[in-house]
């Protein structure tokens, strides 16, 4: 049996090690499956969070996406605090990122890259505009690379925006854009 967070527990591969979907800067994403309905899940887990401002700004962010109801936005289910380690439950997206996709299937074609530009420029408009009392003019998410887009199905394309760990409030309605990155990785 693997660890439980809330009523999720991380699934566990034949060799005995936890099935990590992926690795970030804040901490590790594993599949998980609720105990109850036995449905997949991705489980985000910080381990060890001593700061406290760290702390709260992980709940917050995670109270907030939890908010933004949007067909193009990875939908939070739980999070929670235990034994030291802050976690968050998302919906999984068995498809895995895009920049995975692309690397083992090649770029995409131009109708679907035009497809994830909408879909992601959609998002975008949800979680800047949206409003909170935590971030009462919106969210800046300043961190679209393919690794954070994941790919919800294939046919019909269907892709969701993930992980707002490093997202920023806006601190206007005036907002200036002074730097635009990249994908390093070729997509189209």
């Amino acid at each position: 049996m693997g660890n439980i967070y809330g009523n999720h527990e991380i699934i566990s591969l034949p060799d005995g090690s936890d099935h990590i979907l992926g690795k970030g800067a804040q901490g590790i994403t594993y599949l998980a499956r609720h105990l109850t309905l036995e449905n997949h899940r991705a489980c985000k887990v910080i381990k060890h969070t001593r700061n406290d401002k760290a702390r709260d700004m992980f709940l917050q962010e995670a109270r907030y996406v939890a908010r933004l109801e949007h067909p193009h936005i990875v939908m939070v289910v739980d999070c929670g605090e235990q034994k030291g380690e802050l976690y968050a439950i998302f919906e999984y997206c068995a498809y895995g990122s895009l920049a995975d996709y692309c690397s083992q299937n090649g770029p995409l074609a131009w109708p679907d890259a035009l497809l994830v530009i909408k879909q992601m420029a959609n998002a975008l408009h949800t979680v800047h505009t949206a409003k909170s009392t935590q971030f009462p003019n919106g969210l800046l998410h300043r961190d679209i690379k393919p690794e954070n887009i994941m790919i919800h199905s294939l046919r019909p394309l269907h892709v969701k925006l993930i992980d707002f760990g490093v997202a920023g409030v806006i601190e206007s309605d005036a907002v200036s854009y002074t730097h635009l990155t990249l994908p390093t990785k070729r997509i189209v």
